[in-house]
This record gives structure tokens, C-alpha cells and sequence, in this order.
């Protein structure tokens, strides 16, 4: 701030080196243009609360939140998930289907697909929403 002061605001001690003494209410007087005219040049601080600021302020809060879960790897992959959970998870479960088939008949064998349907599909709604609730 010292470059934005005026020479009388400030001068030098006698017999400290180069330390200088500042006029305190000219300092804060100063410092707080210079605040006021950086905030003008950003809208985030600018003191209006119009409908339209506060949503950039808030797209820009969400996005700003969506970078941070990123580089805390707390999101995945919908799509990728789904995959592992078709392979890793339903598949064993259909090779079990077909053995309860030979022992069972169709009608078990239905039930429990019906139940892994609706288990992927829960599963998808959920990773979906975009809040996670």
C-alpha cells in the first residue's frame, strides 16, 4: 500500500535507517480505496446482492466444491461403476441364477432377477442425482 500513499502521509525516522513512520487515519483511509476499487473490479465482492450475482456466486460455489470432491477423489464414475458392478457383482449372481434354475425351476430364478434388476436400477438413481441424496 505504500506505493499507493501520498509522500505526506509518510517520512523518515530520524536516526533508524530507512524505517519510515505512516499517518494512520491517511493509511486507513487509503487501504480501504484500494479495497473498494479491486472489489469493483470483481463481482464476487462487489457489495450488490442482485437475484443474477447471487447465482454466479453460487454456480461458482458448486464448481468450486465439484473441483475440490475431484481432487479429493470422493466422486466416480457412473458409468464406469455400473460396469464393474455388471461384472463383478451381477454376473456371479446370474451363474448362481442358472444353478438355482436346475434346482428350482423358472419362477425362483425370476424372483431374484427381479430383485437384481431393481437393486442396478437403485443403484443407478442413486449415483445419478446430482446432490447424492
Amino acid at each position: 500500500i505504500q506505493d499507493a500513499l501520498d509522500p505526506d502521509a509518510m517520512r523518515k525516522t530520524a536516526g533508524r535507517g530507512n524505517a519510515l513512520e505512516f499517518f494512520a487515519p491517511t493509511v486507513v483511509k487509503r487501504l480501504i480505496e484500494v479495497i473498494e476499487e479491486a472489489a469493483c473490479d470483481d463481482p464476487l465482492l462487489a457489495g450488490s446482492n442482485s437475484p443474477a450475482l447471487e447465482r454466479f456466486r453460487e454456480a461458482r460455489a458448486d464448481r468450486e466444491e465439484l473441483e475440490l470432491a475431484v481432487r479429493r477423489e470422493q466422486l466416480i464414475d457412473v458409468e464406469e461403476f455400473l460396469t464393474w458392478w455388471d461384472a463383478e457383482i451381477a454376473s456371479p449372481l446370474r451363474k448362481g441364477l442358472e444353478r438355482l434354475q436346475k434346482k428350482h425351476g423358472n419362477k425362483a430364478v425370476e424372483l431374484v432377477a427381479a430383485g437384481l434388476r431393481q437393486s442396478k436400477e437403485a443403484v443407478s438413481s442413486r449415483l445419478r442425482q446430482p446432490d447424492g441424496k
